[in-house]
């Protein structure tokens, strides 16, 4: 219990924590951080290249490396339940 209290402290010291209320207030996780996901509607947005609201095949491809967008076709194929060979939003957000 000690130890979190000193690492509260030290948090709060280097600014990592801002204390709102007498409460720490811890802020979301960046997006933008490597290692971390956007939320689905923010990464359908940045792969709808061309902003007609579904995405394509080549679109969901997040690599051009062909060995990557081989596992990847059947994750595509699996989310489109509709098989319209393109992803709706609500389709993309199951991944």
């Amino acid at each position: 219990m000690v130890f979190i209290g000193l690492c509260l402290v030290a948090a709060i010291a280097l600014g990592l924590v801002v204390l709102k209320n007498g409460e720490p207030n811890i802020p979301p996780p960046d997006p933008a951080l490597p290692g971390t996901d956007p939320p689905p509607d923010q990464a359908f947005l940045k792969r709808d290249k061309d902003k007609n609201g579904i995405l394509s095949l080549q679109e969901f491809f997040t690599s051009t490396d062909p060995k990557v967008q081989k596992t990847q076709g059947p994750i595509f194929r699996r989310l489109d339940t509709d098989h319209s060979d393109g992803l709706s939003p609500e389709e993309f957000s199951k991944r």
